[in-house]
């Protein structure tokens, strides 16, 4: 069956003696597949029989138990994503991601966590590709804090981690929310995270509303003058600045309020 739109072959190890064929479907990795089903794409990988079988025991069944596959030097799974094959076959070699002739990026990095569960794979021994990866990330490009995150715990790389749950709490709008995997046999995130990632963006917003209109409830408290002298121009300069009084309450987005901030010009309103 190689009624594939697109076939690559690809040879991650040039004297390797297996050949994996991958059928990517339009909803892989997440519905099994048969020879029936016409897939998308599909590529053949040159490996190193034994690197798959010590990093896999599905595989090392596969290939040395009473499986079909047992002694042939071809392989073929129907579901997966290419790329996602493509980083662990790399890894399992000792190659870098670069060296692939596509570029995995952080939709990707999900679909790598599912063929990891799938096959048992060792998620340390793609710590230091990911670890390369998140390198070169601009959280600013990334559009959806949320896709990383459970890669980021499942391959126990704390800075991700750590930059997510921060751009979760101050650049998120609305409420944190998180879809656990439905599968018991699939990583997922602590129960409690969310629900303290987003008790902690609440406490920072009250903060940052106590912080900001604090000390002008008490001044107008005591005297008309202040008033007149301090606290008009004060919240209008917050409100030049664009700070806006809705935004902060939960569960607005905090980061937009602090980048108004530090617009606001001290001299605008003592002048």
């Amino acid at each position: 069956m190689d009624n594939a739109k697109q076939h690559i072959a690809i040879d991650i190890a040039k004297q390797g003696d297996l050949i994996v064929k991958i059928f990517e479907y339009m909803d892989s990795p997440c519905k099994s597949h048969t020879a029936n089903d016409t897939p998308r794409q599909s590529a053949s990988f040159r490996v190193e029989k034994s690197k798959l079988v010590e990093s896999s025991r599905y595989f090392d069944t596969m290939l040395n138990g009473r499986w079909s596959e047992s002694g042939s030097d071809t392989i073929v799974l129907h579901g997966d994503t290419i790329k996602s094959m493509g980083a662990w076959f790399c890894c399992f070699h000792s190659l870098y991601l670069d060296s692939l002739p596509f570029r995995i990026n952080i939709a990707d990095i999900r679909n790598v966590v599912l063929v990891g569960e799938r096959y048992g794979f060792k998620p340390e021994i793609l710590h230091w590709q990911f670890n390369k990866w998140w390198e070169v990330v601009s959280l600013d490009t990334v559009d959806d804090f949320h896709k990383p995150l459970l890669p980021s715990y499942y391959f126990s790389h704390a800075k991700s981690f750590k930059d997510l749950t921060k751009s979760l709490v101050y650049r998120s709008n609305g409420y944190i929310t998180h879809e656990h995997p439905t599968s018991p046999h699939q990583t997922k995130l602590p129960a409690r995270l969310i629900p303290q990632l987003n008790s902690i963006k609440h406490e920072l917003l009250r903060e940052l509303h106590r912080g900001l209109f604090g000390p002008t409830e008490d001044l107008i408290v005591m005297s008309r003058s202040c008033v007149n002298i301090i606290v008009s121009p004060y919240l209008s300069e917050l409100q030049q600045v664009n700070v806006k009084l809705s935004d902060l309450h939960f569960p607005r987005n905090i980061n937009r309020n602090l980048n108004a901030l530090a617009k606001f010009n001290w001299a605008d309103v003592l002048s």
